[in-house]
């Protein structure tokens, strides 16, 4: 029998489900302590029992604003459910929306909440790290009345300067916004870039996730958020020989659908099991930033159009794109063999970050040069990638006007968002 509180969806997955959300029942032998070698991966899945999945869970945090969102969806209603994070978020690789860890997980609730409606917001931006989404937020995130918001940023904190308060930034204007929403961090996992699915090299844990473990966990602590490790139980797993990395990957990051699968079973496990452990109603704080320094990334906005207040811009070559979503905007260089300019001037005394992204799959490399006001032009080379490739640029100080030139032999080059980090 499928115990209805874990996630059933009707598509080409369904025999998996079936086997894999049975995992409630306390009486199948864990797979370490079974002969899995002639299992497929569906019934080794099936071997996972609730305690498994209940141990990834890093820090329960504060729960009560988790238990607030159970209370309201036990009575009815509608709620809006939202992931913000990077590619793994945004379902990349799937080729199925449907497929994505957010959307199953929203599909859990449907069904285990039958008397609410719910709504599902993927604010997910591939390649995009905390420094990009903490000025992206208000336009991809914060137009929506949230209810239950889930993070990711594990495996994107590349290039991202001060970490930490970036991502308390992040939290406190979810919070700031409505101190009820039920925030959940979910930490992705990768796999070393010398791995070749080709060759015997073994797979190890990626030492950048680590190192910047500790940072997230600093904001995660402060505002007492709950947290789940996917890294943590997929390693586990594959030590313990239930799966290897390519039954649950596509590549060295992005999960396939097994993996959004155990990545939505572990929220929905969080979740189910609050609900069933249900505590008195608990004062919800009011969350408070730790200073004065930490106060600038929460002045961090998209620009409209990328034209601040008092602000122009000019450009040669690019086209202004006109946005549909969140991975359509921006100024686009799609020129081969031809240079294109684009000079933004800003109102004085904001620091900036913005987004360049290259799109190009046959192994091409696009040049550009950046100068701003008071320094030298800098020579940047953004290299060819199966996927869209982000980088983000920021300048921790007063810019009035940035200029950028592009040279591209092949494929597209975007400056996608340009952000203010306005003073307090």
């Amino acid at each position: 029998m499928i115990n209805k509180n874990f996630i059933t969806i009707k598509n080409l997955f369904c025999l998996f489900l079936c086997c894999f959300l049975s995992m409630a029942n306390v009486n199948i032998v864990k797979a370490s302590e079974a002969d899995t070698s002639s299992m497929t991966l569906m019934e080794r899945l099936a071997t996972i029992k609730t305690s498994d999945l209940l141990a990834p869970i890093e820090s329960y945090g504060d729960l009560s604003r988790v238990q607030t969102f159970i209370r309201k969806i036990q009575k009815g209603g509608t709620y809006n459910i939202a992931v913000f994070g990077g590619s793994i978020s945004a379902g990349a690789t799937l080729g199925n929306p449907m497929q994505s860890y957010g959307q199953l997980f929203t599909n859990w609730l449907v069904q285990n909440y039958p008397n609410c409606t719910f709504n599902f917001i993927n604010a997910g931006y591939p390649s995009t790290n905390v420094t990009h989404s903490s000025f992206r937020i208000n336009e991809d995130l914060l137009i929506h009345n949230l209810d239950l918001v889930v993070l990711d940023f594990s495996v994107n904190n590349f290039e991202d300067k001060n970490l930490c308060e970036k991502l308390e930034s992040i939290i406190f204007r979810i919070l700031a916004k409505n101190n009820e929403t039920a925030i959940i961090y979910l930490h992705f996992t990768e796999t070393t870039a010398t791995y070749n699915y080709e060759g015997d090299a073994s797979i190890n844990e990626v030492p950048t996730f680590l190192t910047a473990k500790d940072d997230i966990y600093f904001a995660l602590e402060y505002y007492a958020i709950p947290s789940i490790s996917y890294h943590k139980f997929v390693w586990q797993e594959i030590q313990n020989g239930l799966f290897s990395w390519e039954d649950v990957n596509t590549d060295l990051i992005h999960p396939n659908a097994y993996g959004h699968y155990i990545a939505a079973n572990l929220l929905s496990t969080f979740i189910h099991f609050v609900a069933t452990n249900l505590q008195p109603d608990a004062v919800i704080n009011v969350p408070t930033l730790r200073g004065v320094e930490d106060q600038r990334y929460i002045y961090y906005d998209n620009v409209p159009d990328g034209i601040s207040v008092n602000g122009t811009v000019t450009y040669n070559g690019f086209i202004h794109a006109v946005p549909k979503n969140i991975m359509e905007r921006g100024w686009i260089h799609g020129t081969a063999g031809q240079a294109a300019n684009l000079n933004i001037d800003f109102a004085p005394n904001n620091g900036i970050a913005f987004v360049v992204q290259f799109i190009d799959a046959e192994g091409s490399n696009v040049e550009f040069i950046i100068k701003t006001d008071g320094e030298n032009p800098k020579k940047y080379i953004m290299k060819s990638m199966p996927n869209e490739h982000l980088r983000v640029i920021e300048y921790d100080r007063p810019v009035n006007r940035i200029e950028i030139t592009s040279n591209l032999a092949k494929g597209t080059f975007v400056v996608r968002d340009v952000g203010l980090m306005k003073k307090p």
